[in-house]
């Protein structure tokens, strides 16, 4: 439960900080110096996506809103934290190639290599429902970490 909880907000995190919520309001305007409508003008550490706090957690310079790293990075240490606890049923040496696929995604994203990350991604989605199908993984955690990392995609896909 405790997973389903962390990922839903994740999710919805994902979806608030990709979506362009400010446009749907009538009479706003965005303009060429400002396309996602958050009142940076210059300097807006994610041009292309409202994010007016202009968040940046891992201080790499890239907003939180458009850094895919800080995501994947976020659900790496969700999956480790599960693993420990037992929560999976899964050998050590799966354990370690599914949390592989996660970090090398982080190093895929650090390098500007998007496509590599959501290859390193759509590996670790075919992991996990090999794993639901062998029952490792209840199907409840098994799809709330799908959802995620889909999410996660679809936001890198949209940048």
């Amino acid at each position: 439960m405790r997973l389903m909880s962390v990922l839903s907000l994740m999710v919805v995190s994902i979806i608030v900080l990709t979506s362009q919520f400010p446009t749907a309001f009538a009479g706003v305007e965005c303009s060429e110096s400002d396309p996602d409508c958050d009142n940076w003008f210059t300097n807006d550490n994610c041009p292309t996506i409202y994010n007016p706090g202009q968040e940046d957690s891992n201080g790499d310079g890239i907003g939180d809103a458009c850094d895919g790293a800080y995501f994947v990075q976020k659900v790496l240490a969700e999956v480790k934290d599960l693993i420990e606890s037992g929560s999976f049923d899964i050998e050590s040496g799966e354990a370690k190639s599914l949390l592989s696929k996660l970090q090398n995604a982080v190093t895929q994203l650090q390098h500007d290599n998007v496509k590599g990350a959501i290859a390193q991604l759509d590996n670790f989605i075919m992991q996990v429902e090999k794993y639901i199908n062998s029952g490792q993984i209840s199907s409840a955690d098994g799809q709330a970490l799908i959802d995620v990392v889909q999410g996660i995609i679809d936001m890198l896909r949209s940048l």
